[in-house]
């Protein structure tokens, strides 16, 4: 009976893991200065992922459509790290079963939107962005 339980208790840890890896999609990569603000998938291993990223820079998931209605919950978030690093996770992959938006605005930079299909496994996300020249501009890429 002992070995029952125990054997019971290690299948209850293995498929409450299972579960809580399933059904999400971590979207990575690296925000870096270029003179177009757009953000494409690439393979994890392209060189420009290793550059000195753009620290500080706030970045959204949004679905298609709703990137200019004011006070639509975003699906995943995240802020660039002091390398231009960022690891964001869109929490219910069975929703998003097509291209969504990627939103960027930093600190002197232009705020950008670039419709993308999320990253599969090997593949991150490169977010180019523009140093900000005159107050209130934005970039649109599709």
């Amino acid at each position: 009976m002992h070995t029952f339980s125990r054997i019971r208790a290690i299948t209850a840890c293995c498929l409450l893991s299972l579960l809580a890896g399933c059904g999400g999609i971590t979207v990575r990569g690296t925000v870096v200065g270029s003179p177009i603000g757009r953000a494409v998938v690439v393979d994890e291993r392209d060189e420009r992922l290793s550059e000195q990223g753009i620290p500080g820079v706030e970045l959204k998931i949004v679905r298609v459509g709703s990137e200019t209605s004011g006070g639509v919950a975003p699906l995943a978030t995240a802020v660039s790290d002091g390398s231009g690093n960022f690891s964001m996770r869109l929490r219910d992959a069975d929703k998003v079963r097509g291209p969504v938006v990627i939103l960027t605005e930093g600190d002197g930079t232009l705020r950008t939107s670039t419709r993308i299909y999320p990253p599969r496994q090997g593949q991150a996300v490169l977010v180019n962005v523009r140093e900000r020249r005159t107050s209130g501009a934005s970039e649109t890429t599709e």
